[in-house]
């Protein structure tokens, strides 16, 4: 493998640089950062994407389809239920599990209820304040309350997550 800087991020304290690598079918992204008064640095490796998106997220909507009305999982919940891709490791698959699943509700189709994905703290995960907003009218449509913080009960509307 032999990876070359694609892009200089903004110079600080620490000098960083993003190589990213195309080990098919994963998509790598990998960033060093490294302290200039010591040489120092450590590589950091991110899973962008899994191996096979469009088979996991397929999985994913399976999954979301069976939440019921008034009730919501989380990213991290839906991600336990699946195994881990060919591929990859059930500790990869652990940390960036989740991060996934959300990358594929927010890819799914419309039939595919994606208000009621929540993250783990029972919060909605804001990507613009329009979407934010959307979710919570179509989860209080629902029944699904929300507390002063903006969180949802999980043990009220905590989907258990069997499946038919």
């Amino acid at each position: 493998f032999c990876a070359k800087p694609v892009r200089s991020l903004e110079k600080t304290f620490l000098d960083s640089y993003t190589w990213i690598a195309d080990f098919s079918p994963l998509y790598i992204l990998r960033t060093e950062v490294r302290n200039p008064l010591t040489g120092k640095g450590n590589l950091m490796t991110q899973f962008t994407s899994p191996p096979n998106p469009q088979a996991f997220y397929v999985q994913v909507w399976e999954i979301a389809r069976q939440i019921p009305r008034g009730k919501i999982a989380s990213y991290g919940q839906i991600a336990k239920m699946l195994p881990p891709p060919d591929g990859v490791n059930a500790e990869t698959y652990l940390e960036f599990g989740a991060l996934w699943v959300s990358g594929a509700i927010s890819a799914s189709p419309n039939d595919v209820p994606w208000q009621r994905v929540v993250n783990s703290k029972g919060e909605i995960t804001e990507r613009d304040g329009v979407a934010a907003h959307r979710q919570r009218l179509l989860l209080q449509d629902e029944g699904v309350s929300f507390n002063p913080r903006g969180r949802i009960d999980l043990k009220k509307h905590g989907w258990n997550g069997l499946l038919k």
